[in-house]
Order: structure tokens, then C-alpha cells, then sequence
């Protein structure tokens, strides 16, 4: 009685299906794999750039000094001068066309004579840190003018920390801002202060819309004719101009080419925060804005 095998194996039909069906399972995976990491790092900017807003109030609070002694004959924080706050400076110009923005985020020292609260006159935060020592104030600034006469090239900062957001993330206004369009660069300032005459922090946040002069004047202070003097006048004027004193609820948006989609999530500042705990952000938003419920 005769046998017969069949033969066994894949036909190249079968061949053929089984690689296309492969390749299509692991194109899949990693563009899921892709979306997942460009999902987290668009959260580590997130929480990172929240992180740095939350960590300036703790400086603050703390008052911490970090001046470099050869920076200045007169550190601050010690004896005659006092560190009152710090200015977070957002979006400024990195030429004098304001062609470009600077993607850097400033952070500079508030330093005043140093007085006890009985002696300062019980004003607003920024009218004490501008008013001058017969006024009942401070006369704080962000830079060193001691041992100057007229020469604005031996001016220095009191200290300049510098921030870059992670990941190239970028801080815009939120949608619906007066004078903006959507997507555009955030440009301004946030000042947190400790009060003079109480010990309790402020929060004052600036918006410059299109304007660019101030946030230029702050890193480039060699345009000032009396710097230590302009900045807190600059300040004092803009806080007078402003509803509520300066002290108003600041949102910006966060945005970064990690981000899956066209929503972002956008970091609140209350308008009455002494603390970190006023620094919130918020969930992804559903229609771009940035204002998604608060997510503490």
C-alpha cells in the first residue's frame, strides 16, 4: 500500500499576510509608544515649570540669599541691605528690535536697606519698597549700585537665576487675552515680594501684551539713568495703573512640541497668593484655552 505526505510549511501568500499584518502591529506600537512619551514629557514641563513658580515663593518665605560675595562689597540679606522678594521676568527681549524673544525665564533678587517693621511706614508692599529711607521705605531694586557715581557699567545685579523651560516649552497667554492672539508668547512679569512693615508675602504679575520696553529695561539695565531707582518706579507705576493694585488671578498657557493635540494646560496664580500653595495648575483644557479646572 502506497503512502502519501503531504507537504508542510507556509505558502508565500501566507508569508506575506503574516509580515503585513507584523509590520502594521508594530508600526502601531510605536507611534503608541511615541504618543506616550511625548505625553509625559509635555507633563514633566508641566509640573516642572510649576515646580520652579512654587520654588520661588518658597525663596521668599525662606528668605534665601544666594549672593555671590564677589559680586558686590556689600552682600545681600546681611547688615545694611535685606532681600525682599524675587522678580520672575518672562519673555523678554533678547535684542534691542525686540525681533526675537529670549526663551530664558529671569528671576532677579528684590534688595532694600534693611530696617525693622516699627521703622517702615505701613503702605503697600510696592509703595514701601520704593519709597526711600527718609520716606519710610526701602528703596529696593535688582541691582548693586553701591560704590557708583555716574558710571552705569559698574552696576550689577544682585542676583540673576536663569530658568529654561524643559523640553522647549514655551509660556503663552492664555486665548481670549486683550490685545494678543492666540498662541502667542506670554510677555511679562511676576513680582513676590515679603512686605517691609509685616512679613507678609505679595504677589503683584504684570501682562505686556505687545509692549516691550519694560521687560527689555530688566535685563538690560545699563538703560537705565538710575536703575536702582526706575525699577520699583516703573513697578509703582504700573501697580497704580492696574486694577487691584497689581494683585490680580495671572493664567498662562503651557504649551510645548511634545504636546499630543491641541489642548494645554495652563498654571494659575492666584491673585492673593502668599504662598505656594497659590501657584495651581489646571487640567487639559476641551477647547484650548488653558482654563480647565483647577488641578491642585
Amino acid at each position: 500500500m502506497k503512502h502519501h505526505f503531504r507537504k508542510t510549511g507556509f505558502t508565500i501568500i501566507e508569508i506575506a499576510l503574516f509580515l503585513a499584518l507584523s509590520g502594521f502591529l508594530m508600526v502601531g506600537i510605536i507611534v503608541g509608544a511615541n504618543i506616550s512619551i511625548s505625553r509625559q514629557r509635555y507633563n514633566d514641563t508641566v509640573n516642572d515649570f510649576a515646580e520652579f513658580i512654587r520654588g520661588v515663593y518658597t525663596d521668599v518665605l525662606n528668605v534665601s540669599n544666594d549672593k555671590n560675595p564677589e559680586e558686590s562689597t556689600e552682600e545681600a540679606g546681611r547688615t545694611k541691605t535685606a532681600v525682599y522678594g524675587k522678580l520672575i521676568s518672562i519673555g523678554e527681549c533678547a535684542d534691542t528690535s525686540c525681533s526675537t524673544l529670549d526663551d530664558t525665564i529671569y528671576v532677579y533678587d528684590i534688595v532694600g536697606l534693611a530696617r525693622s517693621s516699627a521703622s517702615v511706614r505701613g503702605e503697600r508692599a510696592i509703595q514701601m519698597l520704593y519709597n526711600g529711607f527718609g520716606s519710610g521705605g526701602v528703596e529696593a531694586g535688582i541691582v548693586d549700585t553701591s560704590g557708583c557715581s555716574t558710571v552705569v557699567g559698574c552696576q550689577k545685579f544682585y542676583r540673576k537665576n536663569e530658568y529654561h523651560v524643559s523640553w522647549d516649552g514655551i509660556i503663552q497667554v492664555k486665548n481670549g487675552t486683550s490685545g494678543t492672539t492666540n498662541g502667542s508668547r506670554f510677555r511679562g512679569a511676576i513680582l513676590v515680594v515679603r512686605s517691609p512693615s509685616t512679613g507678609s508675602i505679595r504677589t503683584y504679575t504684570f501682562s505686556y501684551g505687545n509692549s516691550h520696553d519694560a521687560v527689555y529695561l530688566f535685563h538690560n539695565y545699563e538703560t537705565f539713568s538710575n536703575a536702582k531707582t526706575n525699577f520699583t518706579k516703573f513697578l509703582k507705576e504700573k501697580v497704580d495703573a492696574s486694577t487691584n493694585h497689581g494683585q490680580n488671578e495671572l493664567t498662562v498657557c503651557i504649551e510645548s512640541d511634545d504636546n499630543v493635540g491641541a489642548n494645554r494646560r495652563g498654571l494659575k496664580i492666584d491673585a492673593r497668593a502668599s504662598n505656594s500653595s497659590g501657584v495651581m495648575l489646571t487640567e487639559m483644557d476641551q477647547d484650548n484655552s488653558c482654563l480647565g479646572r483647577p488641578n491642585i
